[in-house]
């Protein structure tokens, strides 16, 4: 599969994510529905770890899990066929077995790779986030590597969305939370 540069280096969780989320930002999903998040987490891997959808790690180095391209193939090809509304256990079934080259085949053709702006240099440990008002009390909070390409935005709007849709259904039908109406 051409315009996809993996890895080729053991990846910790946290790498794996940004590989992941990089990647998935430039195939450009648009799901068709908010049942499965788009953007995967280090939570999520686990949890695919556990359901054998993504492979063990590779190795472990001290407390730290180490991953490869593989991994990356594995949890983007997953978040594709979710993207098409296929069911957990579905893309589990069909993972299975799949070799490197059977997972790139799932996946579109990436758009350009995104421009990023020279940054400054971080303490260590240190994370850049962009917190976003969306009105009083309501404040979203987005890892600027995701806004590095412009498909990325609905991407992000359907995440809020479907975030506040859980929300909402563990509220109930509570009263409604006092504040000025969102406009569009």
């Amino acid at each position: 599969m051409s315009g996809i540069a993996l890895p080729s280096s053991p990846l910790e969780l946290g790498d794996l994510v940004t590989e992941s989320r990089q990647l998935l930002a430039r195939l450009a999903l648009r799901p068709r529905d908010r049942r499965a998040a788009v953007l995967p987490s280090p939570r999520l891997v686990r949890y695919y770890v556990s359901l054998g959808v993504v492979d063990p790690p590779l190795s472990h180095r001290g407390p730290r899990a180490l991953y490869g391209a593989r991994h990356v193939l594995q949890l983007v090809a997953a978040k594709v066929l979710q993207a098409d509304g296929i069911s957990l256990a579905e893309v589990a079934d069909r993972l299975d077995g799949l070799d490197d080259a059977a997972l790139a085949a799932l996946l579109p053709e990436p758009g350009p790779a995104p421009v990023t702006a020279p940054t400054l240099p971080l303490p260590a440990g240190a994370e850049v986030r962009l917190q976003v008002r969306v009105q009083p009390g309501f404040d979203v909070t987005i890892d600027p590597a995701l806004l590095a390409h412009a498909g990325n935005v609905p991407l992000l709007a359907d995440a809020v969305g479907a975030a506040l849709d859980r929300v909402a259904r563990a509220l109930g039908d509570g009263p409604p939370i006092p504040g000025p109406p969102v406009e569009d």
